[in-house]
C-alpha cells in the first residue's frame, strides 16, 4: 500500500492475492489464539486481534479499488465476483470486531457461509451476473465493429483491430468454457457452434471466429510483436478515389491530401467547399505522418488520428501474399475525430507501409479530410 501511495502506480492484477493472503492468514491466527484471549497472562492477544482487524480495514479498501479497476477494464467474471463478495465480507467483519464490544468468533464462519450462499443463488448470483456481464461486453464489441444484425453475429470480411479481435475471442472463450454453448445464444446459433466444435472443445473459439471471418488473437499474440518479414505493401480503397466525388454536408469543408513520411503537406493542400476549390490566403493547414499517426492542424487546432492498429491488421491480412503492390480493398476506411473547433472525418483512399523486423511503419497516405462545423474557424 505504501509503495502504491508513494509511486502513484498500480500493480497489474496481483494486489488482490496479497490482500486475501494477508487478511486470511491474520484472521486464521486470531481464530487459533482466541481461546486464550481472556487469560490475564496473555493480554497481548486482545491487542493483537484488534490490531489485525484494524489493519484489514484499509487493506479491504485497497482490495475494493483493485477489483473495481479489473472489472472496469476486463468485465465481471466468476472469480472477480467472488473477490467482490470477499471484499465486502472482510470490510464488514473488520468493522464488527473493531466497533463491537460483544465479539464472538462464531460470526466469522457463519457470516462467510451466509455471504457465499447468498452470492450463489438467484439472478444476483455469481454465475448469473458474470455470464450476463461478459455476454453484454461481447455484444458491445461486436456492435461497435458493426458485426451484429438482427441480434445475430454476422460474418464479415472487414478488418478488425487486433485489440478488438483479442477481446472478442477472450470473451467468447470464457462464455463457452464456463457456461456452455447456450451462453452465446441468440448471437450464435447452436448449429454453428456444434459444427465448429467437432475438432475439440479447445478449438471451438478459433474455429467459430474463422467461420465468421475473424482471426483469433491470443494474449501472447496481442502483447508480443512477431518478427516481420521485410515487405512493402500498397493498398488502395477504390470506393473514394481521387476522381470519385464525395458528397459532403452543406456546411462541411474537405481537403483531398497525399502525405508521406519524408515530407508533410502544408502550402500544397487545397481547401474545398461544396465541391469547389477555394482560395485561402493564410493557408494555415497542415497534415503530417509521424509515429504511424496522422497529425492534423487546421489554423492552430491540432488533432491526432492513430493508424497503427489499422496498418497492423492490414499487414496481418496481406503479409503472406506474394504481391507487394496494388492490393485493393472493397470499401473505404473512415476515422472520426474531434478538435477544439468541431468534428471531422478522415477517409483513407490509399495506404502504403513497410515492415522491417519488428517495426511496421506507414510510409504514405492518400485520402480526404472532411471538416465538419468548421465554418466559423475557417472564416477567421
Amino acid at each position: 500500500m505504501a509503495k502504491i501511495l508513494i509511486s502513484g502506480s498500480w500493480p497489474s492484477g496481483w494486489v488482490s492475492y496479497l490482500v486475501i493472503f494477508c487478511s486470511g492468514f491474520g484472521i486464521l491466527i486470531v481464530l487459533l489464539i482466541w481461546p486464550l484471549i481472556d487469560s490475564k497472562e496473555n493480554n497481548w492477544i486482545k491487542w493483537y486481534s484488534r490490531i489485525t482487524f484494524f489493519s484489514i480495514l484499509p487493506l479491504s479498501g485497497m482490495l475494493g479499488i483493485s477489483i473495481y479497476k479489473r472489472i472496469a477494464e476486463y468485465g465481471l467474471t466468476e472469480e472477480r465476483s467472488i473477490l467482490v463478495l470477499l471484499t465486502i465480507w472482510l470490510f464488514s467483519i473488520s468493522i464488527y470486531f473493531v466497533a463491537s464490544k460483544l465479539r464472538s468468533i462464531k460470526i466469522i464462519p457463519v457470516s462467510l457461509c451466509i455471504f457465499l450462499f447468498l452470492g450463489n443463488i438467484g439472478p444476483w448470483g455469481i454465475g448469473s451476473l458474470s455470464k450476463k456481464a461478459q455476454f453484454n461486453e461481447l455484444q458491445t464489441i461486436l456492435t461497435k465493429n458493426k458485426l451484429v444484425a438482427n441480434n445475430e453475429w454476422q460474418r464479415t470480411s472487414k478488418i478488425i483491430p487486433r485489440a478488438d479481435l483479442y477481446e472478442i475471442g477472450n470473451k467468447t472463450e470464457y462464455l463457452i468454457r464456463h457456461f456452455g454453448h447456450a451462453a452465446l445464444q441468440p448471437l450464435v446459433s447452436r448449429i454453428l457452434i456444434d459444427s465448429v466444435g467437432k475438432s475439440g472443445k479447445w478449438n471451438i473459439t478459433p474455429n467459430l471466429m474463422d467461420k465468421l471471418g475473424l482471426t483469433y488473437v491470443s494474449y501472447l499474440e496481442l502483447k508480443v510483436k512477431k518478427a516481420l518479414n521485410n515487405k512493402y505493401i500498397s493498398i488502395e480503397f477504390p470506393e473514394y478515389g481521387e476522381t470519385t466525388g464525395y458528397k459532403v454536408e452543406d456546411e462541411s469543408y474537405f481537403i483531398p491530401f497525399q502525405v508521406y513520411d519524408f515530407f508533410h503537406t502544408e502550402d500544397e493542400i487545397n481547401l474545398h467547399f461544396k465541391g469547389q476549390k477555394i482560395e485561402d490566403e493564410k493557408k494555415r493547414h497542415s497534415l503530417k505522418l509521424a509515429n504511424n499517426s496522422l497529425i492534423i492542424s487546421v489554423k492552430g487546432n491540432i488533432s491526432t488520428i492513430g493508424l497503427e492498429d489499422f496498418a497492423d491488421s492490414l499487414f496481418s491480412k496481406y503479409q503472406n501474399d506474394p504481391s507487394n503492390y496494388s492490393q485493393s480493398e472493397t470499401s473505404c476506411k473512415s476515422f472520426y475525430y474531434k478538435s477544439a473547433s468541431g468534428s471531422g472525418e478522415l477517409l483513407i483512399t490509399k495506404i502504403e507501409f513497410e515492415s522491417n523486423q519488428k517495426i511496421l511503419k506507414i510510409k504514405g497516405l492518400n485520402g480526404i479530410l472532411i471538416l465538419k462545423n468548421e465554418a466559423e474557424l475557417l472564416s477567421k
